[in-house]
This record gives structure tokens, sequence and C-alpha cells, in this order.
């Protein structure tokens, strides 16, 4: 009921809720908390449902309404998460679930059908403990990695798309173009002149690609995290450095530290 009657929905961006605002059709702002919440932030800004924002525990005030001041004036977003409200209203998501759970009661449960399989899966967990016994861990990891690959196509796709970002980063590290944030943010604009429009914020921990220097200007290429495209930005603002020059032995750990950091404030 009262998603609908929004302008614009603000939230973590748990699957949850981010299934129920864009069900409403109401633009959605996510202010991810941890896991899942940042890449449900990164898949709206992308699709143009809404805009993610720095992390919650990060985020100010000035952001945080700039963001809805966008939602709310941009007719694109507003066309677009419409459009997909109307697509999941065609959906029956319980119907499908219910025919799901009943076939599986019926078919597998009660027939004991289901007891022999997860019976005859136990044993070839064991063989493969057992028979796995004389590897190295790494041996087995990449084996797993292997199979995982072989039976989901998908995941082949992702893990060769993040080999080859990897390998992007590397040379670009190597030819001293690849730069990431450092701070919590970092305000870019559309060209050199520190007065030009804002085309958005690029996020602590964004990988990027230097296209262009003109004095302490960078015109910069996001090759990895949350921001716009390409934009000017200053590596310095006020004696701080926020975006800094990473070598290719850093990219690594700068991905830990992101990791780090999304889970601290987790006890």
């Amino acid at each position: 009921w009262l998603f609908p009657q929004c302008a614009a929905c603000v939230h973590h961006g748990g699957i949850g809720t981010a299934q129920a605002s864009l069900a409403a059709g109401s633009p959605t702002i996510v202010t991810p908390v941890f896991a899942d919440q940042f890449d449900i932030a990164t898949r709206i800004t992308a699709q143009g449902w809404g805009l993610g924002t720095t992390k919650l525990t990060s985020v100010s005030s000035k952001e945080l309404g700039d963001c809805i001041s966008k939602v709310v004036k941009d007719d694109t977003i507003l066309r677009n998460v419409q459009a997909l409200a109307a697509k999941m209203e065609k959906e029956d998501g319980v119907k499908a679930a219910v025919e799901y759970f009943t076939g599986f009661i019926e078919k597998e449960l009660k027939s004991g059908e289901w007891l022999k399989k997860h019976e005859a899966y136990l044993g070839k967990v064991k063989e493969w403990r057992t028979k796995n016994l004389k590897f190295s861990m790494e041996r087995i990891v990449m084996s797993f990695q292997g199979n995982l690959n072989r039976r989901y196509p998908s995941l082949k796709d992702w893990n060769a798309k993040v080999m080859s970002q990897y390998e992007t980063m590397a040379l670009l590290a190597r030819a001293g173009k690849l730069f990431w944030v450092k701070g919590t943010s970092c305000l870019a604009r559309a060209s050199e002149k520190l007065k030009s429009d804002e085309v958005g914020r690029f996020k602590e921990f964004a990988m990027l690609e230097l296209v262009e220097q003109k004095g302490s200007r960078l015109h910069v290429k996001r090759l990895k995290g949350i921001g716009p495209d390409s934009g000017w930005v200053s590596a310095e603002v006020g004696g701080k450095e926020i975006v800094a020059k990473a070598g290719a032995d850093e990219i690594g750990k700068i991905e830990v530290a992101k990791f780090v950091k999304l889970f601290s404030d987790i006890r």
C-alpha cells in the first residue's frame, strides 16, 4: 500500500524490499549496508530504476538529498521503473512457488524418491572426500572451480570477465594509468573546469582508468565500482588525497580492503 504512494523509495537494498519498491513502480534509492545490497545498488543504477549511494554508515545528507532530487525529477527513471513494475505485475510468483513445493512433496518426498537420491548423494560425498585426501587444498579448489565452470556456463563467463578485468587493470597499472577512489566518494564533473556540470560521484574503492590529465585534474573512466561512466576529478581536496594511483600489486589488496570495510560494522 505505502510504496505506490511514494515519489521515491529509500532503503537498504535488501532483496525483498527492493522487489517491493520496484514492483510499486517507485524510483528506488539504495543505501547499502553489506553483502548483496551493493550489487543490488549497482544493478538498480545501471538499469535506470534509481540510484545507489555510499554505504549507509557513510552516506551524507547532501549525497542522499541529491539522489532523491535526481530520481523524482528524471522522467527516464520513472518510465524505466514503471515499465519494470508492469512486467512484474504479470508474474505470479506465489502460484509458481506453490506448484513447485506441491510437486516436490507429492512426487519426490511421499514416493521415497528424494530419500534415495539423498542417500546416493551422501555416498558420492564420502567417495569424493576419500579420493581427495591425497590432494592439496589448492588442487581441490581448482578442480572444484573447474567443475562449477563446466556445470554453469554463466559462472564461467563471469569468471572470464573478472579475469579479463583484472588483466586490464594490471596493464593499466603498469602504464601508470590505474587509479582508485581512496576517499568516501569523489565528485566528478563534465570537464576539467571546476564549475562545470556535476555528472555524479565515484564511490570508495571504485577503480578508474586515466584517460587524460590537465594539471591537477584527471579525466577518468570507471572500470569497476559505483559511479558515472566517466568524468573529471581532482586527486586531492583540501590537501587530502581522495583519488590515488594503484600499482599492479595493489589491486588485490584494494579489493581485500573493500571487503574488510564492508563487514567492519558486523560483530
